[in-house]
């Protein structure tokens, strides 16, 4: 459970590893800004935070990285696939205290 000025949301244990490993509340996802979204049929699941989602695909963690990030430098965002998932950080990199 995270608590936040946006309210307290659960975080599962995949996306709550990726958060951590971002640097949490003070890196560049920030806190979350909702609960995490689930699709039962495929087993994925989404959670927006302040400066981007993470997606965790079949019902499982991250794993290790596919290949590098890559970048879209008209939006700001970039995108890095993992064995199990995809972690994609919107608008650009910045801190959230």
């Amino acid at each position: 459970m995270v608590k936040s000025d946006a309210g307290s949301f659960a975080v599962p244990n995949a996306v709550r590893d990726t958060w951590l490993n971002w640097g949490r509340n003070v890196g560049v996802l920030g806190f979350p800004k909702g609960a995490p979204s689930a699709d039962p049929a495929s087993g994925n699941y989404t959670q927006q935070f302040q400066g981007g989602v993470i997606t965790v695909s079949g019902g499982v963690g991250r794993g290790f990285p596919k290949g590098a990030p890559s970048a879209d430098p008209a939006s700001g965002n970039y995108t890095q696939q993992f064995q199990g998932g995809v972690i994609t950080v919107s608008g650009g990199v910045g801190r959230y205290p």
